[in-house]
């Protein structure tokens, strides 16, 4: 079974944008559940599944990703899947599809574009790079 997940998240990484998009907006979300907290967990979903549908679209396929928008996503599935997990739920098609994409998000070039953090990004691979070339 793992190579069959290896080989999924294979061909979604060679999916353009606009695919991923359609398929994005083409999954249903169900929950299967009507407690009240699911209910505000699918509502949620349905407006990540919207944000990200919009992201997807205007991606111009540069094979670049901002920083901050990885690390975001990252966070978010994880809070997702914990959600998950403390309601129980287990129909968790989306969230494997959220799973795959972060493999495509992970296999683009960083971009910063927030001066700070472009700084910080400038100071850490100039410490490595004077750490490597000390001459002895």
């Amino acid at each position: 079974m793992h190579n069959e997940d290896e080989s999924i998240s294979h061909l979604l990484a060679q999916e353009d944008w606009k695919s991923l998009a359609h398929m994005l907006m083409s999954m249903e979300i169900e929950l299967g559940d009507e407690r009240r907290e699911t209910r505000k967990l699918q509502k949620e979903l349905c407006m990540v599944k919207a944000v990200l549908h919009q992201k997807l679209v205007t991606t111009n396929g540069s094979n670049t990703i901002d920083l901050s928008f990885f690390v975001g996503a990252v966070k978010l599935v994880r809070r997702l899947e914990k959600e998950y997990d403390r309601l129980g739920v287990e129909r968790r098609d989306f969230i494997i599809f959220l799973n795959l994409l972060l493999t495509k998000f992970s296999q683009q070039k960083l971009i910063v574009t927030k001066p700070a953090e472009r700084k910080a990004e400038f100071k850490k691979h100039k410490r490595v790079v004077e750490d490597e070339y000390i001459p002895v």
